[in-house]
């Protein structure tokens, strides 16, 4: 299982990837309640706290979301960069 959480500094925007494919996108993954949030999409999609790596997006990949209409790739091989 391959789980990423993308992190957009700039706005701050948490996008949710699970085996390359976009699950959820929020100011916050879970708002205040992030750890809550994560227990339950592993519960939901059979994941552990090992398969979880975080990433900052590149400069690159922002600006095309930004000229996408902010609009996040479907899945991880829409970004530029590789994560």
């Amino acid at each position: 299982m391959k789980v990423q959480i993308i992190i957009d500094q700039d706005t701050p925007w948490e996008v949710l990837y699970i085996n390359g494919h976009l699950i959820d996108q929020d100011h916050r993954l879970g708002g205040l309640n992030a750890i809550s949030y994560l227990l339950k999409k592993s519960e939901e999609y059979g994941f552990t706290s090992n398969d979880i790596t975080r990433h900052t997006l590149t400069d690159r990949d922002e600006e095309q979301i930004f000229a996408t209409g902010n609009n996040y790739p479907t899945t991880m091989s829409g970004f530029i960069d590789k994560y």
